[in-house]
């Protein structure tokens, strides 16, 4: 278990302060509204308290948003370290991914499909720095800013093990992108909520991945099934 000083806790405090004040203006005015001031004065402190702990606002914004998504980082972790069948890893790294971000979509769209992207992921080992967690194998997936690596984790035994036909890689992976992006914005113009979002965009992929498998000695699971899977231990 990772132990704490009395200065370093002091410090996961205050910071926690700003980041929780900063994630409450993003929710309720949208991130564009963020300001050093606003954000300051929601959490009680003076401006220039703000830069003991970080450099500007995009640093300020990228730990909250951060923050956001750890649900995310932390169930996908869990996910790839247990073993699954390649093609369940992948659905329920979906369905987490789906159950998190469409509640955000906001803050997920700005960590991991956003020109501040870069900014922000780079900006994950930092974060674990201050706020660590426990499990090391845990620790090294989720602080990878390499998002390249990520997708590789999850997709590449899929089709290393010939679940997918090699030559349709970027076509698959990207239809997968592609319907996530769709649903995100039905839930920003309300077309949809959350709850039912997550079971329907599962039915998509499940239809998708069944329709391009080409092994004949596994049967997809159904939306329903990978529902009901448990990936925490």
């Amino acid at each position: 278990m990772n132990s704490i000083n009395k200065k370093d806790l002091q410090k996961q405090r205050t910071m926690r302060f700003f980041i929780d004040a900063t994630k409450e203006i993003a929710e309720e005015e949208g991130i564009n509204k963020i300001s050093i001031r606003n954000v300051a004065n929601r959490a009680g402190y003076n401006s220039a308290t703000i830069y003991n702990y970080f450099d500007n606002v995009d640093s300020l914004i990228s730990f909250a948003m951060i923050d956001s998504v750890t649900d995310y980082l932390h169930g996908f972790a869990h996910i790839l370290s247990q073993d699954f069948n390649p093609i369940e890893a992948l659905l329920l790294s979906w369905r987490i991914y789906a159950e998190c971000s469409f509640e955000n979509p906001g803050a997920y769209a700005y960590v991991f499909n956003s020109e501040y992207t870069q900014d922000a992921l780079s900006k994950l080992e930092s974060y674990f720095e201050i706020f660590p967690i426990n499990e090391d194998s845990v620790n090294q997936i989720v602080t990878d800013k390499d998002m390249i690596k990520r997708n590789q984790m999850l997709y590449a035994p899929c089709f290393e093990q010939g679940y997918f036909p090699k030559e349709k890689e970027t076509y698959i992976i990207d239809f997968f992108y592609i319907i996530h992006g769709g649903f995100s914005n039905r839930l920003f113009n309300k077309d949809i909520d959350s709850s039912a979002a997550v079971p329907l965009f599962l039915d998509y992929l499940v239809e998708f991945i069944d329709n391009h498998l080409i092994r004949d000695d596994f049967k997809v699971p159904t939306t329903e099934e990978i529902l009901a899977m448990s990936y925490t231990r």
